[in-house]
Formats: C-alpha cells, sequence, structure tokens
C-alpha cells in the first residue's frame, strides 16, 4: 500500500544580495573639474538603498553616506558643497582637489537583502604643467672635455616625467649622458664638438604635455690645422707647381667654432681675406710660399700652414724650360 506523498517546505526570505558593477576600475581627474566614480546596482528589493562611500588610507575616511540619494549627516568640511550621490549609487566629485586622490569604496546595502555589495574605484588626480622651461646650466659657452648640464623646470603639474631632446629627437644612450634620479637634470661630460646642438626638454603627465623652448649650447674650438688643396692639382717634391698663365685655386680649411677667419699670405705678405684665393693668369712672379692664416676670432686662436708653389715657364728659344720659386 502507497503512503500519502511528502511535502517538502519552500525556502523562505532567501534574496539576492546587491550586485554592483563600474565601467571603470579607474578614473583619472583633472584639478578643479568634476569626477564621477561610476556604478550601477542590483538588488531583488525596491527599497532605497544605503549607500557608503570611503577613502581608502591607513585609517578609511568616510567621504559620504546616503539613503538613495538623500544624504545622512553632516559632510566632512573639506567635503562641504562638493559631493552628490546619484540614484544609482554613483559618487560626483567636483571641484576635485589634488587631495582627493586614492582608492574609493563603495558598499550598498539593502534592508531586505542578504550582503551588502561592494566596488573599489582609483582616482587620481592631476594638474596640468604650464610655463615649461628647459634652462642650460653654467656654462653657457663651453670647449671640448668639460661638461654643462641642463634643467627642466615648470610650474604646476602632477606626477610629470621628463624627456630630454638634441634637436627635436630624443637623446640617445651614451655613456657621457648623466640624468638626475627625476630626470629633471641633465648633465653632459666629456662635451664633444658634436654637442653644439639646440635642446628642449618635453613634460608629460596623465592630462597635458609640453615642450620648452629650445637653447642653443656652443661648443667653442679650434681652428685645427689648416689643410690647404691647390688646384689644377700638380704636386712635386716639396710642394707644388702650376704652367706661366694658369689659373690657380688656392683654398683652405680649419674646422674651428666660430668658423674661421682666413688670411692668404704670400711671402710673409698679406695678398688676401677669404677661405679661397684665386690666382688668374699666374706669372712667374707670383711663385714662392702661400701660407693660409685661420684665426678664431672669439678665442683669438690662430693656425697656419704654408705650402711651396713653383711656376713653370717657356724657354727662351735654344735654353732650358725655366721656373720661377720664391
Amino acid at each position: 500500500m502507497l503512503g500519502t506523498p511528502l511535502s517538502l517546505p519552500t525556502p523562505q526570505g532567501l534574496l539576492a544580495g546587491v550586485n554592483i558593477t563600474s565601467p571603470t576600475p579607474l578614473v583619472r581627474g583633472t584639478a578643479g573639474k568634476a569626477a564621477l566614480l561610476s556604478v550601477r546596482y542590483a538588488s531583488a528589493s525596491a527599497d532605497k538603498p544605503v549607500v557608503k562611500w570611503q577613502l581608502k588610507r591607513d585609517k578609511p575616511v568616510t567621504v559620504v553616506q546616503s539613503i538613495g540619494t538623500e544624504i545622512i549627516g553632516n559632510l566632512r568640511p573639506d567635503y562641504r558643497d562638493r559631493i552628490r550621490v546619484l540614484e544609482n549609487g554613483s559618487l560626483l566629485i567636483s571641484p576635485l582637489q589634488l587631495a582627493d586622490e586614492g582608492a574609493y569604496e563603495v558598499e550598498v546595502s539593502i534592508t531586505d537583502d542578504t550582503f551588502t555589495g561592494e566596488k573599489t574605484i582609483n582616482l587620481t588626480v592631476d594638474s596640468k604643467g604650464k610655463d615649461i622651461q628647459g634652462r642650460l646650466g653654467y656654462p653657457w659657452d663651453v670647449f671640448p672635455d668639460e661638461f654643462f648640464t641642463l634643467n627642466c623646470s615648470h610650474e604646476n603639474g602632477t606626477k610629470p616625467t621628463y624627456t630630454w631632446l638634441k634637436d627635436g629627437r630624443p637623446l640617445s644612450n651614451d655613456s657621457r649622458l648623466l640624468l638626475s634620479p627625476d630626470q629633471k637634470i641633465l648633465t653632459i661630460t666629456r662635451v664633444l664638438m658634436a654637442d653644439d646642438d639646440v635642446y628642449s626638454c618635453l613634460v608629460e603627465n596623465p592630462i597635458s604635455h609640453g615642450r620648452s623652448v629650445p637653447v642653443k649650447l656652443t661648443v667653442y674650438h679650434g681652428p685645427d690645422e689648416p689643410a690647404i688643396r691647390v688646384e689644377p692639382f700638380s704636386p712635386e717634391q716639396g710642394g707644388f707647381s702650376a704652367g706661366e698663365r694658369e689659373d690657380v685655386v688656392l683654398s683652405c680649411l680649419a674646422p674651428s667654432n666660430p668658423p674661421s677667419r682666413y688670411v692668404w699670405l704670400h711671402n710673409g705678405s698679406q695678398v688676401h681675406v677669404g677661405q679661397t684665393y684665386v690666382i688668374t693668369a699666374i706669372a712667374r712672379a707670383q711663385a714662392g710660399t702661400y701660407t693660409c692664416l685661420a684665426e678664431n676670432s672669439h678665442l683669438q686662436t690662430r693656425t697656419q700652414a704654408t705650402i711651396v708653389l713653383t711656376v713653370y715657364y717657356p724657354s727662351a728659344p735654344g735654353t732650358a724650360a725655366g721656373t720661377g720659386a720664391g
């Protein structure tokens, strides 16, 4: 004989807890503007939620508590007139202060629900940098093997990062480059002539970036020992040669900064000022020694080089060819 079926009771009071979601775990804010810490919650209850926002510190700081959008109690003085709780439990802070940065935890609870929902959102607060300048430290004008420093400065701006540029391009790795721990100060040791250029610094943070006006570093040097070129090129033992009434071009190069001033001497007497000396239809009397004198007017330094130029001319009938030499 079959017994009467056993009837089990239906569980009562088992309600889903509060489920909180957020579109982003990180909000980047700007000082002086508004930030929305956006959340949404889902609950099986129609009752208004109790919302509590805390700023995580060594000891958590209560930012606001509310029932729905109605704030409970008094706000801390530093939050007064800057805090609103929205219908979905989101927190609006306006205007932002730098001290508002941190991790914010929201708790949403509803009387009928068994569990409290929690969510954490990180807020960063930055200010824009301005008046970015790259300054050359002393000395501005240097010589090879010396050193110089560059200091990047700016007003305001939080969490800055610095990038140094040479002629608009990031500096390449070089053992001569020394950066301060914060990369704000650049020192170049053992200056090379190639370091003569324009430098600037790029300052960036999460909400802004800017570049300084380029500054010029001058590396003074020289003049190096002059190199003399003769055209047409007719070398011979002890110097160069040319035929009478040929056009001869003498050119001189002595690297220097500032550029060299060139003076040409013929047999010790000045005959031309300039890097290139053109002798049109050279005569036998123009044979002799030619000296290129290179001068750095800023450093008051000079170097020189000398060549011997022989001029060949046709002989008279029945005689050997002649030469003119100084």
